[in-house]
């Protein structure tokens, strides 16, 4: 019998979910919910139902806010460790995204729903043929030191990431049909970006820049200096101490442009690791951390405590596949894999229930995102099986493993077999049992194993792998952000020149429909190619102390909160 679980038909008994600023009392309780299966009998379907049990965060109902309310402290539960750096445009690690994104500013920054919203600059326009693109700055857009934000500060920010030898090099975003963008000073609140041809991104990559003080950087070398320890931002919040190992502070800019911030500080402080940041927010050593839905129990029956589930901050899944392993090369092997794959599985058996099956290269926060495109493949061992025996991997002498007949590059008799292997024990070794149990059915002897993350990342760098379990968070709405990972030495050693033409074309293209209708037709050759199987989007949960608001409904997410919208938290009392 083989059985099919849509999450459509899941309902919950009694559960609620904060979604908003709002304020709740949180209890994690274990519920039963009715969930509705198609099992298909003698080639029959029928629709069955049964009761599952889950541990699931309930909330009474939402209390009203209170008015914002300024000073106090905000004290954010940092597990990542230290930044690398407090360099804006070598910034690489979680944890300077988050101190960052509270003391800079970019020329425009994402508003609820991925929306571009004014930041340094307050409008923006574009000539005719879009090949040229003015932004206004602010007249009161002032440095922390009290120096005007101007169009040089913009212009040397920008060429310094055009500098294609920096290890930090933007150059393949600033650029367009082969050409760097050029900056020219209008005046000292207005510069002009010339491009040699239309380029849709460029909009939505102005929100991934932060923007420098020229006055205050060594331009001999960005990286020297104190400014690396110590920044001077123009943003709502300004630098004040760095311990290493135990926390960062930043205070509220008196001179921001957009008012005052709430709070009159933040500290980021920095916790060992994610089993200890749940205790350090019970007690009230922070205010806030993130938390994963296998720390859920640990949150129940804590009245101070606020759980705000994010199905929208993806993290997502895969396997990720070196195309150039024998094994794995042909393109219907991996199809097989893939169809072999029964992700609702993963869904319960990793993440309780709090993921959503995953179809895409992109991330849901991608403008081209769509659940339904590409299709989903339905679980289909059989169908896996009819592929593989095309493929010339049969199983002649009866064992359960197929072996290589008439294969490319294999002996006949190589078995079915290769390495699955993954960097994290704790976020992607679970998957791992789930692949060798599934995929057996279908012939494979999968051998499965977890590594340190240097021991993986050479093996890896080395194309000395088969496979291997990873994920990536979002690169926000523009799709083109995304490029980094298909490019020229990607881990899957996969090339196709027609899919170059279309991220190319979607580079060129400014209509928004225009180029979805691109990146849709790449995403359709890359789920007939397949040099990743997408697993999941797994949900990340942000908990907090009872006293914690942010003043606009609908911004409460991670990726805005930290590094959009920190003049927007408040606290109720100390």
């Amino acid at each position: 019998m083989k059985k099919f679980l849509s999450l459509t038909f899941v309902f919950l008994i009694g559960v609620t979910l904060v979604a908003g600023c709002a304020t709740p009392t949180p209890e994690v309780q274990v519920v039963k919910e009715t969930v509705k299966e198609t099992v298909i009998v003698e080639g029959t379907p029928q629709v069955v139902e049964k009761e599952i049990t889950k541990v699931v965060v309930v909330t009474s109902t939402p209390e009203p806010a209170t008015d914002p309310r300024y000073g106090g402290t905000f004290i954010a539960g940092v597990t990542f460790g230290d930044p690398d750096t407090l360099n804006p445009i070598d910034c690489d690690s979680y944890t300077c995204g988050q101190v960052l994104g509270t003391i800079f500013s970019y020329l425009v920054r994402l508003g609820p729903g991925g929306q571009l919203q004014p930041d340094l600059a307050e409008t923006w326009e574009f000539s005719g043929d879009g090949k040229e693109l003015t932004f206004y700055i602010r007249e009161n857009a002032n440095w922390s030191d009290g120096q005007p934000v101007t169009a040089e500060d913009v212009i040397f920010t920008l060429e310094e990431l055009q500098d294609p030898d920096a290890p930090y090099t933007r150059i393949h975003d600033l650029s367009i049909a082969g050409e760097p963008i050029q900056f020219e000073a209008v005046d000292a609140k207005t510069v002009k970006f010339i491009m040699a041809d239309s380029y849709g991104p460029i909009l939505s990559l102005m929100s991934d820049m932060w923007i420098m003080p020229k006055h205050l950087v060594n331009a001999d070398d960005p990286l020297a200096g104190p400014f690396n320890q110590q920044p001077i931002g123009s943003g709502p919040f300004k630098f004040v101490e760095w311990k290493q190992g135990e926390s960062l502070t930043v205070e509220a800019n008196e001179g921001y442009y957009d008012s005052r911030p709430y709070l009159d500080k933040i500290v980021f402080r920095m916790i060992p690791s994610k089993e200890a940041a749940v205790p350090a927010l019970q007690s009230g050593e922070i205010d806030a951390v993130e938390v994963r839905s296998s720390q859920l129990p640990q949150l129940q029956g804590d009245r101070n405590l606020v759980v705000i589930p994010d199905p929208d901050y993806d993290h997502a899944v895969q396997f990720r596949i070196n195309t150039k392993s024998p094994i794995l090369s042909n393109h219907l092997v991996r199809q097989a894999l893939n169809i072999a794959t029964d992700r609702e599985e993963y869904i319960w058996g990793v993440w309780g229930g709090y993921a959503e099956p995953s179809n895409t290269m992109f991330s849901k926060a991608a403008f081209c995102w769509e659940a339904s495109e590409p299709t989903l493949p339905e679980y289909d061992v059989e169908a896996a099986k009819a592929l593989l025996e095309e493929a010339g991997w049969k199983d002649e002498d009866g064992d359960g493993i197929r072996e290589a007949h008439g294969v490319e590059g294999l002996d006949d008799g190589t078995p079915f077999s290769f390495e699955l292997i993954t960097y994290s024990a704790a976020r992607y070794g679970p998957l791992l049992p789930i692949a060798q149990a599934q995929w057996k059915k279908v012939g494979l002897d999968l051998k499965i194993r977890v590594l340190e993350p240097a021991a993986a990342g050479e093996i890896i760098d080395a194309y000395e792998h088969d496979m291997y379990a990873g994920g990536w968070g979002s690169f926000g709405r523009e799709p083109q952000m995304y490029r980094g990972m298909w490019g020229k030495g990607n881990t899957y050693q996969y090339h196709n020149p027609k899919v170059n033409e279309l991220w190319d074309a979607g580079a060129r293209e400014v209509d928004e429909a225009k180029r979805k209708a691109i990146y849709d037709e790449m995403e359709n050759i890359y789920a007939e190619e397949l040099p990743i199987i997408p697993i999941a989007f797994d949900y990340t949960f942000l908990a907090t102390r009872h006293r914690v608001v942010l003043d606009e409904a609908g911004l409460y997410t991670f990726g805005t909160v930290w590094t959009y919208y920190s003049e927007k938290l408040y606290v109720t009392q100390e």
